[in-house]
Parts: C-alpha cells; structure tokens; sequence
C-alpha cells in the first residue's frame, strides 16, 4: 500500500475552510479512481492554517494514475488558489512492500 501526504499552508482560518470543502470534493473524485483506498484530511489544531491529507492507494501506479488524470489536472487549480505557499507532498510505502515496490529506487 502506498501513502501520499501532501501539506497544505493557507493564510487564515477562513481560507482552511475553503480549502476543506475542496478537498472533500477531490476525495469524492479520488475515490472513482481504480486503486485508491481512502484519504483523510488534518487540521493542525495549534495552527489552522496547516492541513495534512493523507491518502492510501493500491499501489505507485495507482497514484500516478490520479496525478495524471484529467479530473485531478482540474481539481487542483482549486486547492492552489487557497494556498499561502506551494504545497508540498511526499510518497511513502509500508514496511511490508519495502523489496517488492521501493527497494530497486536504491539499488
């Protein structure tokens, strides 16, 4: 299973609230897509302005699938616009798959 955490940093609160909807739309398009498993959104409750999504896909492919889909290239202008600074993201694996999916990146 792969994880992608993408952070998010808005300018206010009012802004995260916008940016939340968003990404619930987002999800309810993800969640059409072969692979995906589910996505969680996260609100730093010390800063508001910081959203966390997490989300778990069947596999690598899965995820590019998504990042390269039409319905995701029309989405995420919408995030864009709500954010303070570019997001940043990262893809991480489960101890389990290490050998099977990630292990030839360092070979």
């Amino acid at each position: 299973m792969i994880r992608v955490i993408i952070e998010h940093k808005t300018k206010d609160k009012e802004t995260t609230r916008k940016l939340v909807k968003v990404i619930e739309q987002v999800h309810a398009e993800a969640s059409k897509q072969p692979g995906f498993y589910r996505a969680n959104t996260l609100v730093n409750i010390a800063n508001p302005c910081q959203v966390v999504v997490l989300s778990s896909w069947r596999s690598l492919e899965d995820s590019k699938a998504w990042d390269e889909s039409q319905t995701n290239k029309t989405l995420s202008p919408l995030i864009e616009e709500q954010l303070a600074e570019q997001r940043t993201s990262v893809i991480m694996t489960e101890n389990a798959l290490w050998r099977e999916e990630i292990a030839n990146v360092f070979d």
